[in-house]
C-alpha cells in the first residue's frame, strides 16, 4: 500500500511535468521525433520508480528497415510505460479521434504524428489507416530509425 501511495505521488506530478514538456515540444517538432523522446524518458522514469525490470526477447529480428504493428492488450496500466521505455525505436499511436479534440492536447498529439482514428466509423478508420503508411513523416521513421 505505501509502495503504491509513493509511485501515484511520483507518477501523478511526472505526467503533469513530462506532457507540459511534450505538448510544447509538439508546436515546434517538424518530425514529432523529440516527443516520443521526452515520452521515453518519461516512461522510463515510471518503470523506475516502479521497480518494473522489462526483459525485450527476439529484437534482433526486426528489419528497421520496415514497418512493423506493435499491440498491446491494455490488461496492464503498464503498457504505455514499458512500450515507450523499452521498445528502442521511433514509433506512433494510433489513437482515438476524441483525444485529438482536446485544446491543446489534441494539436500535440497531432504534433508528436499520432495517427487519428474514428472508431466509430469502419470506413474512417481504415482510412485513417492508409492515410497514415502514406504519410512520409510516419514512412521516415523506417528509413532511418532512432534507438
Amino acid at each position: 500500500m505505501i509502495r503504491t501511495v509513493f509511485i501515484l505521488l511520483y507518477v501523478f506530478p511526472a505526467t503533469a511535468v513530462f506532457a507540459s514538456i511534450a505538448i510544447i515540444v509538439s508546436f515546434f517538432s517538424r518530425t514529432g521525433n523529440s516527443v516520443h523522446i521526452i515520452a521515453r524518458i518519461w516512461s522510463k522514469s515510471i518503470l523506475f520508480v516502479s521497480g518494473i525490470k522489462v526483459d525485450i526477447e527476439g529484437f534482433t529480428h526486426i528489419d528497421p528497415s520496415k514497418s512493423y504493428v506493435y499491440m498491446s492488450n491494455h490488461q496492464s496500466n503498464f503498457d504505455i510505460p514499458v512500450l515507450l521505455g523499452c521498445l528502442p525505436i521511433q514509433f506512433r499511436w494510433l489513437a482515438k479521434a476524441e483525444l485529438f479534440k482536446i485544446p491543446i492536447f489534441g494539436r500535440a498529439m497531432s504534433g508528436a504524428g499520432y495517427v487519428k482514428i474514428d472508431r466509430s466509423n469502419r470506413e474512417s478508420a481504415f482510412k485513417s489507416i492508409d492515410e497514415a503508411i502514406e504519410n512520409p513523416l510516419l514512412k521516415a521513421l523506417t528509413k532511418s530509425p532512432q534507438r
